[in-house]
């Protein structure tokens, strides 16, 4: 074994040869040797005498092989091999609330709406690829391995889920060059706190690798931005099987493995090379990329049609605040209308005051000032304020203006220093133009 490996080393260290792909064959080959010399593999067979590939470990004892386990195939790779385990859902099949029959074309109007896209074009349904990694750790950096790329995508007669496993860090390679292929048909990437992790860190395993990572010229959607804004206020955390529960109405059973835990179970896989626990790794991927068609499908409905999501309207306003006044204006309005919260009613008031005053309707401004002032808190002076100023520089009502600040001292408290201070001179400054009016 020794002689093996000093031969395998020779090779890795080697300078480039002539033929490139006779070496990686060799080296591929070599490895694959001292995999079986390390782990001898036998058969279990049953009464037909056909059975799973064992795998005898360090310790000596049986252990199931990953194609054992899970459903799936070896592919060839550039002379190595890659493990994917493919699933087929038809489009009646259901998650939650959602069936993938609902799933439809992204407009450019969606991708601007929904996701603040503007310069996007859209995308057809075939052309979107789900993308869920799992890895060995959270960390990030060249350390972090991703030994799981699952993806979906649509199909003519439903919706195909891929994963790439990785058996063995030394397959890297043909892994990321499985994936690759895989990926630039498509040209929009979904991910679920991707932009953030999963693309940084299978870019980072491409440079590594040397190889062109397929980003660069796909559209990026990343679920977790839109999601924070949409629901944030109605929920303890936007985690995606949160989400699930309370948004998707789609429940994970028990034997769903925490997402902490399953960094430690492949590394006990590359361990022992036993595949017995790895199943629950691969159902936990199928399941989040299946959230991720049903949440993209949620978040576009929800800007398609905001009234039908009475809860939600206040979020998608903030949405649209700087991207259609007007429309903002008017959810911002409704959402008043139907919360029954005091300061959400105040806060949706407000904000839509803020665009109106923006776009010089001044009279909507007041009028939604001067409904506001009953619900202002005694340290939120902001409406006062505002009308005062209204009154001070546009209609030159300066009496007015001051029985307005003087209404919002009697509220403030004490202690509120800096808000008095600012009334105060707002105050003196009336009193002196009231004066000069007068002639005094």
């Amino acid at each position: 074994m020794s002689d093996l490996r000093d031969r395998l080393r020779r090779l890795s260290g080697a300078q480039e040869s002539e033929r490139p792909g006779e070496k990686r064959r060799v080296i591929s080959e070599l490895r694959q040797r001292l995999k079986e010399l390390e782990h001898p593999v036998s058969r279990l067979e049953d009464d037909e005498g056909e059975g799973d590939a064992v795998v005898h470990g360090p310790e000596g004892g049986a252990t199931l092989d990953v194609g054992a386990c899970v459903p799936g195939e070896r592919i060839e790779i550039d002379e190595d091999q890659v493990f994917v385990a493919s699933t087929a859902y038809p489009l009646e099949h259901g998650h939650g609330t959602f069936r993938l029959d609902e799933a439809e074309d992204l407009s450019q109007a969606d991708m601007a709406q929904a996701f603040g896209e503007v310069r996007a074009p859209g995308c057809r349904r075939k052309g979107i690829l789900y993308m869920d990694t799992e890895t060995t750790g959270l960390a990030g950096g060249t350390g972090t391995y991703a030994f799981m790329i699952g993806v979906g995508y649509f199909e003519e007669n439903g919706f195909r889920i891929e994963q790439f496993f990785l058996e063995d860090l030394d397959g890297e390679e043909a892994l990321l060059r499985t994936f690759e292929r895989r990926a630039r048909k498509f040209q929009c990437l979904v991910t679920f706190n991707g932009r953030a992790y999963d693309v940084p860190l299978l870019n980072s395993r491409f440079v590594l690798s040397r190889l062109p990572a397929p980003f660069p010229g796909m559209q990026h959607i990343d679920l977790l931005p839109p999601s924070r804004r949409l629901f944030r206020r109605h929920l303890d955390n936007c985690r995606l099987v949160t989400l699930e529960d309370e948004v998707l109405g789609a429940r994970r059973d028990g034997d769903d493995i925490p997402g902490a835990l399953i960094p430690g179970v492949y590394f006990d896989y590359l361990k022992t090379g036993d595949g017995a626990a790895l199943g629950p790794i691969f159902d936990h991927n199928r399941d989040d990329i299946l959230s991720m068609v049903s949440l993209l499908n949620r978040i576009v409905a929800m800007h398609r049609a905001p009234y039908e999501f009475p809860v939600h309207l206040a979020d998608i306003a903030r949405l649209r605040e700087f991207r259609d006044g007007r429309e903002a204006i008017e959810l911002y309005l409704a959402a008043a209308e139907y919360a029954s919260d005091e300061r959400e009613v105040y806060d949706c008031l407000w904000r839509a005051s803020l665009p109106l005053k923006r776009s010089g309707r001044f009279e909507e401004a007041c009028a939604l000032w001067r409904r506001m002032l009953p619900m202002a808190d005694e340290l939120d002076p902001r409406p006062y304020e505002e009308l005062a100023k209204h009154l001070e520089h546009r209609c030159k009502e300066f009496r007015q203006a001051l029985e307005v600040t003087e209404q919002a001292l009697c509220r403030i408290p004490p202690y509120a220093v800096s808000l008095l201070g600012r009334l105060e001179h707002r105050r003196r400054r009336l009193e002196a133009r009231i004066a000069r009016e007068k002639g005094y």
